[in-house]
């Protein structure tokens, strides 16, 4: 075979073509530089998908061509055990004391003071941050030692002195180089301290005491050095997370997406004559009005922006500094609102959730774009009235659990014949049964193993809600079973509140009753998109702990049941990291989601099975967090009790 020619040139590949910086991909998209520049630096700079996402959000951001800088703040934060042993402690306290100053930042050690840097010279800050951390690699020890120091005034963990000195000359060394490019950075020259509470009231200091046994300063930890900045808008301002969606009704007023961060002023919070404070959002950088109760105080912190995490010690941050950069993969196609939703996830630190050595992630993992609930529809022009479901900070968390109400199945045994014709319509053939039925995708069979509560079901899950309602009790978020009765109670008892279009309902499988009784097959659970079509405000945006799927692949003992339950309760208290939990399940949820957590054994099967027949419909109990841990209470209302009534045989009367 004749051998190939030499060839004088060759056309470079799209590999040998030299790539784009993500500004120069923003101005070829035709973004001006001063918008591009924010976007990366709001961004973290984690790409072009991102920085257009955050660029759409904020296209109507009356002050996004104002200001060329951004606040920024140098620290040195916890992962690991002393992390979750601060985030406990953080929160009994919250819970039985209050906030106080430490509640508004992350857990954290102060090297340097807040200073400013310009949108363009983000990245020039962050590489120097990583070359002057290489540099001081030797110096790193393998473990940072503590101090625990308390005052009347003032409690926090102490950085050895000799340790201390070690992060001042490093953060004095990246000063210097700063100072070069005209940026100015002060090192912290005091005693370097994470702050554990401070601006308390002296009659919380015994038992603050109390609770700072929760934290070992000697707990296994991996410290980060981590670069944070802030929207300089926030100066001033207070952080809170929207807890419910709203449309304005009034030109002045700010549209809500529940997840979304809000900068409130604390003038506005304390002399708002009815109830509507003016806010910025965080989410697109517009102002206006909301009720002051469709949010909730966080830590400011929450609302930042990560651009960089160095692990501090020696050998970890090797491994870091000598590998590959990190680069997210790129986002699947999608429509605008759901690639919005995907790509802003991981902006900040959600402080709420830190309880893993994983990196802090933002409120827009968060973030449900949903429509406004259909009670909007019903209010007039004029402002709402503000719901009343704010948190109460002083008051002890509860988590609320409940059975379904009387189910049509165990009522009427085999009812599917009898009220179905051969065209499949449903027909009442008893006052209790439901008026109507929604058709469902496999037919009338499909409710033989997911049963509809009866008339009566409703009723005693309304009296239930209502209950709760003049006993000032107070429900923030919802999860329930996938069982349609369980659906339909948790509904039903939300509207015995008042709540049924504010609270969005959590689909969780994870809550289902044993599947050693499904050994033929589980339920063809609705989907949460049939569910909304039947009316029940249903979260789209809730991510199962436990999938339906993973049910079905699932033989559980008993013991694994108990823990199956066990782990959904403590991920929902994780996930709702404040508020009142209400779960709505079967009978043995009232045990199996409890007993664990008040510090008991899961009982055997036998025991489960004697203990079933003792829970009435529509049970309810609450389990109320102490200082101790966690108490099954007595419900504050009466308990739920009525008689049996038979059909009446005419029979009888002739």
């Amino acid at each position: 075979m004749a051998s190939l020619p030499p060839r004088k040139s060759s056309t470079p590949s799209k590999g040998t073509k030299q790539s784009l910086s993500s500004l120069d991909v923003l101005l070829q998209m035709g973004f001006p530089q001063n918008r591009a520049e924010k976007a990366l630096a709001a961004t973290g700079d984690r790409g072009v998908q991102l920085a257009s996402d955050w660029l759409l959000a904020h296209v109507n951001d009356p002050h996004i061509d104002e200001g060329d800088t951004r606040d920024f703040y140098l620290y040195m934060c916890p992962t690991g055990a002393l992390l979750q042993q601060l985030t406990q402690f953080r929160r009994r306290v919250l819970t039985q004391c209050g906030r106080n100053g430490a509640h508004s930042l992350l857990p954290h050690v102060t090297l340097a003071a807040p200073f400013k840097v310009t949108h363009r010279q983000v990245g020039l800050l962050v590489d120097t941050l990583e070359r002057t951390a290489g540099r001081c690699l030797a110096q790193l020890p393998d473990r940072w030692r503590l101090e625990r120091y308390v005052s009347q005034n003032y409690m926090g963990l102490f950085i050895e002195e000799a340790q201390a000195d070690v992060l001042k000359k490093m953060t004095a060394q990246l000063a210097r180089e700063l100072a070069r490019h005209n940026i100015k950075l002060e090192a912290q020259t005091k005693s370097l301290h994470l702050t554990l509470a401070y601006q308390f009231s002296a009659a919380h200091f015994v038992q603050l005491e109390e609770l700072l046994t929760l934290v070992d300063p000697t707990s296994a930890c991996l410290w980060e050095l981590r670069l944070y900045s802030r929207d300089p808008r926030l100066e001033g301002r207070e952080v809170h997370k929207v807890l419910y969606a709203h449309v304005p009704r009034e030109p002045d007023e700010l549209e809500l997406v529940v997840g979304d961060y809000v900068y409130v002023s604390r003038d506005s919070l304390q002399n708002s004559p009815d109830g509507w404070v003016e806010a910025t959002s965080w989410l697109t950088g517009q102002s206006g009005f909301l009720p002051h109760n469709y949010i909730q105080p966080m830590a400011e912190s929450d609302s930042w922006t990560l651009h960089r995490a160095l692990p501090m010690s020696r050998s970890a941050l090797s491994e870091e500094l000598d590998g590959p950069p990190c680069r997210r993969q790129p986002l699947q196609h999608a429509s605008s609102q759901e690639r919005l939703r995907q790509s802003l996830s991981s902006l900040g630190s959600d402080t709420s959730l830190q309880e893993t050595a994983e990196r802090p992630r933002s409120v827009y993992d968060n973030v449900l774009v949903t429509d406004d609930p259909p009670a909007q529809a019903e209010r007039p022009a004029a402002r709402p009235a503000p719901l009343a479901a704010s948190v109460d900070s002083s008051a002890p968390r509860q988590v609320w659990v409940a059975r379904h109400g009387e189910r049509v199945d165990f009522t009427y045994g085999s009812w599917i014949p009898f009220c179905f014709d051969e065209g499949g319509n449903y027909v009442q053939k008893d006052l209790n049964m439901p008026v109507t039925l929604r058709t469902r995708s496999d037919g009338p069979k499909g409710f033989a193993k997911d049963s509809p509560v009866t008339q009566v079901g409703r009723v005693q899950a309304r009296l239930t809600g209502e209950a709760m309602k003049r006993h000032n009790v107070q429900v923030h978020h919802v999860y329930c079973s996938p069982s349609l009765r369980c659906v339909e109670t948790a509904y039903f008892i939300l509207a015995g509140m008042g709540m049924q279009h504010q609270l969005p309902l959590r689909i969780e499988p994870g809550l289902f009753e044993w599947l050693v009784w499904y050994s033929d097959g589980l339920p063809s659970f609705l989907s949460v998109s049939e569910l909304q079509s039947w009316g029940f405000n249903v979260d789209a945006g809730y991510r199962p702990l436990v999938t339906v799927e993973e049910l079905r692949d699932r033989k559980e003992s008993c013991e694994q049941y108990y823990q199956r339950n066990h782990f959904v309760t403590q991920h929902a208290l994780r996930t709702a990291a404040s508020g009142n939990i209400l779960l709505v399940g079967h009978a043995a949820t009232l045990d199996t989601c409890t007993r664990q957590q008040t510090g008991h054994q899961p009982r055997s099967a036998v025991e489960l099975r004697a203990f079933l027949g003792k829970i009435p419909y529509c049970s309810i109990l609450a389990m109320e967090e102490t200082s101790g841990g966690w108490e099954l209470k007595d419900a504050l209302f009466p308990p739920l009790t009525h008689s049996y009534n038979q059909r009446l045989d005419l029979a009888l009367l002739k």
